[in-house]
């Protein structure tokens, strides 16, 4: 967890491709679990509504065949004690034509033994099911469903079914004085709401899925929103850490940092290889008092701004250039020999100099002096070519200023 945090902390991007991620990994869950519960929901009505049916059913077939089906507390059957061929042939007649319009597939008649003492598939009559646990439970009086999924089935008309799904509903049969002496197995047909089941669990799903998706969409939004506001107060903040709130340079801190990482690759490029060099320039304004003196502090400050302006453009997008403290500046260029640091050197002196720096009511003509320093292979941190360049800065000020010193 502080890995996550430490890393939404350092880029707040991140915590978008986060929130993706969660949303997605909810949204399948919750569309998983609700596909689950919606599915068990239908099927338990189904199921609920067969078992209904079921008593029912079996309640009118107890009274409909009174004549075979007669209960008593002295019988461990269900049935008359007998019944012939020609007897069990009309039974399964009135079965068929009772049943089937109801979506009955089967019926199975079970003696307190749960012995098979009648069925409308002649071939299972006698068999033995006394370690159904269903039927146990039905035997002591409590009916029981559960749906299945038949690949194949024979049918009350004796016709094979494909891919039907059945509910197999246990219902105890009782006698005048409530006694429990059999059990009726009825098999329903409830194939016709595979569909409606299907339906049903599409439709939530995908109400579901809009309302989830509404809501994250909008969550999502607002934390955009939110995040781009901090990356940019973050970065007003970076700004102000970093730079010069006057002249709107990197500041000493900054370029510091910046010449170490530059001194940094000087040396990791410099072994075995030619050397690629960077140089240093301190660039101080002359007579900077007096200008403030003669004309105050807020002159002042548009000059430094101007100057600052002026060495900002006229120097490569990839040196530095900050202000290293007072009328000071500093400048890092990547490459290049002594020769060229000269060369560049001597056009910003000359460019500052010819162009007067304007303010509210007047100008004023500004020179500097240069101090010009080669990274050189003693140097044990920038700091060294710093210095250097620094002390060239007070040789050409000791020469007259105005001029470049190169040391």
């Amino acid at each position: 967890m502080s890995s996550i945090n430490g890393a939404v902390g350092r880029d707040p991007q991140k915590l978008i491709g986060l929130l993706q991620v969660v949303a997605a990994l909810a949204t399948c869950i919750i569309l998983i679990a609700a596909v689950a519960g919606t599915h068990w929901l239908y099927q338990g009505y189904v199921i609920k509504v067969s078992k209904l049916d079921a008593i029912r059913t079996s309640e009118l077939i107890v009274a409909i065949e009174s004549r075979f089906l007669k209960p008593s507390s002295h019988s461990a059957s269900p049935l008359t004690d007998y019944l012939d061929a020609a007897a069990l042939d009309r039974l399964d007649q009135r079965m068929d034509k009772f049943l089937s319009p109801h979506g009955i597939l089967k019926v199975k008649v079970f003696s307190l033994n749960g012995t098979v003492v009648y069925s409308t598939d002649r071939s299972i009559i006698g068999q033995q099911n006394a370690n159904n646990p269903n039927l146990l439970i039905a035997l002591q009086g409590e009916p029981v469903s559960k749906l299945q999924t038949k690949e194949s089935f024979l049918d009350i008309k004796s016709e094979q079914r494909f891919d039907v799904d059945v509910v197999e509903t246990y219902v105890p049969i009782r006698n005048a004085d409530g006694v429990v002496v059999g059990c009726f197995e009825i098999y329903q047909d409830t194939t016709i709401f595979r569909d409606e089941v299907a339906n049903g669990v599409t439709m939530s799903v995908v109400v579901l899925g809009s309302v989830l998706l509404l809501v994250f969409s909008i969550a999502y939004l607002f934390l955009k929103t939110a995040v781009n506001r901090l990356l940019d107060a973050q970065e007003k903040l970076h700004d102000l850490a970093i730079r010069d709130s006057l002249t709107g340079l990197i500041n000493r801190r900054e370029i510091a940092i910046r010449g170490e990482q530059e001194f940094s690759r000087y040396k990791r490029l410099s072994i075995g290889s030619e050397h690629s060099p960077y140089s240093v320039m301190m660039i101080d304004l002359d007579h900077f008092k007096s200008i403030n003196d003669n004309y105050g502090h807020v002159v002042g400050d548009q000059v430094l701004k101007q100057v600052a302006d002026y060495l900002a453009q006229a120097v490569r997008n990839y040196s530095n250039v900050g202000r290293y403290g007072g009328e000071e500046f500093i400048l890092v260029l990547p490459g290049g020999s002594s020769e060229d640091a000269f060369s560049i050197a001597e056009r910003i002196r000359s460019g500052i100099s010819t162009q007067p720096m304007g303010f509210d009511g007047g100008a004023v003509n500004v020179t500097v002096s240069i101090g010009v320093s080669l990274v050189s292979e003693d140097d044990d941190h920038f700091e060294d070519t710093v210095n250097r360049a620094d002390r060239a800065l007070y040789h050409a000020k000791e020469q007259g200023r105005n001029r470049v010193s190169v040391l």
